[in-house]
């Protein structure tokens, strides 16, 4: 049997399983990790590119399902669109691309001339799916804090703008199938038409981020605040007073003694407390993407494509400079800036995987090879204080 059969011969008797039911013997790999694949909305989308006349029911069929309505929100916040106006974009991009109109848009027209090298790779996929399932939620297992439990579908798609998304309020996650087919390769060969490699990879990335969110690795917020909440929240801002308040062993809320933790927290009386919110915002964000840059790593190493090496070369290259970056941030924040100031440094710094993806993937790198998985952990739980802290 070949090295590619047992691999996938493991991955189908495994994908049915949760880490923890696997791993049981391991404290480091205590989550209950599900992941399903889900290629329905690419294949609809697929149909309709094949029909130069698709029917509107067709076409709105793709558009409801999961992956597109995921999609739509994320063409609504990335152009400042009203609510509901990113359906309609995509529909009308997919009818034009079925068309074969040139200037159809939304990455459709990538797809207009070869779906049948898009069927083979979702084909491909189908076939790989236990093995990327298993080894998803494996690195997750690793990766997060033990009772990081979530249960995700990864939603396949055609076309969009971004290559994979996950937001905070879900847990779906949504791939583009047009990065991970392999050009210039028959759709009869008998070699895969999908690129496995950078697909893991970008798969693990974006579902860590639903598993940094089941971790608690993002600032808590109160449902219902308190008055004497409130009152903290205007004095040092909410991100400051969640922050801070995450440190803290007690469980419960405690406004009293909140105020006290607040008080021995000395805050230089220039801060501008709007400001010092969008600096922990920014280096939660930070500590995010990093972490996920990180999880994704292995995943990643066996890949041909050169353009990710180079991509990693460069980031060596440029480490000095992106902690500069942090640091002309830190001393904005530092001299009274305020939120907006504080958010157009941030702008250049996760613009295009730039250097917070950087300087967050070597801090977690580093606290991982030198302190360990559980430290890696802790700052995962503990926030983005924690995390530079421990760095």
């Amino acid at each position: 049997m070949t090295k590619r059969a047992t691999d996938r011969l493991g991955g189908i008797l495994a994908s049915g399983l949760s880490v923890a039911a696997l791993l049981l013997g391991s404290p480091a790999l205590a989550s209950t990790i599900r992941i399903h694949v889900d290629d329905e909305a690419a294949r609809a989308a697929l149909a309709v590119l094949a029909d130069r006349t698709p029917a509107a029911k067709d076409v709105r069929a793709v558009v409801k399902s999961r992956g597109y309505e995921m999609m739509a929100l994320q063409i609504e916040r990335a152009e400042g669109l009203p609510a509901g106006k990113g359906a309609p974009r995509i529909a009308d991009a997919l009818t034009s691309a079925a068309r074969k109109r040139a200037k159809a848009g939304l990455g459709f027209e990538r797809a207009m001339g070869g779906t049948s090298a898009y069927q083979a790779a979702l084909r491909d996929l189908r076939r790989d799916a236990g093995r990327l399932e298993f080894e998803a939620a494996r690195r997750l297992g690793q990766m997060l804090p033990p009772g990081s439990d979530f249960e995700s579908t990864l939603r396949i798609v055609v076309g969009g703008t971004a290559t994979g998304m996950a937001f905070s309020s879900g847990t779906d996650v949504v791939l583009r199938i047009d990065d991970f087919v392999i050009p210039n390769r028959s759709p009869s060969s008998l070699d895969s038409q999908l690129d496995y490699d950078a697909l893991a990879a970008t798969a693990i990335h974006e579902l860590y981020h639903v598993g940094f969110v089941a971790a608690g690795g993002v600032t808590p917020r109160l449902t219902h605040p308190d008055e004497e909440w409130l009152k903290l929240a205007s004095m040092y801002g909410p991100e400051v007073i969640g922050e801070v308040w995450r440190g803290a062993r007690e469980k419960r809320w405690n406004s009293a003694l909140m105020q006290l933790r607040m008080e021995a927290w000395v805050q230089p009386t220039h801060w501008n407390t709007s400001g010092v919110d969008r600096f922990l915002h920014h280096l939660s964000r930070m500590q995010n993407e990093g972490c996920a840059v990180y999880a994704e790593a292995p995943a990643g190493e066996a890949t041909s494509d050169e353009r990710r090496r180079a991509e990693i070369d460069l980031w060596m290259k440029t480490i000095r400079s992106d902690f500069g970056l942090l640091a002309q941030m830190a001393d904005a924040m530092d001299h009274g800036a305020d939120a907006a100031q504080i958010d157009r440094i941030a702008a250049d710094a996760f613009r295009d995987n730039g250097p917070f993806y950087r300087v967050g993937h070597r801090m977690a790198e580093r606290i991982d090879t030198r302190s360990g998985r559980r430290a890696l952990h802790a700052a995962t739980t503990g926030g983005p204080l924690e995390f530079v802290e421990r760095y």
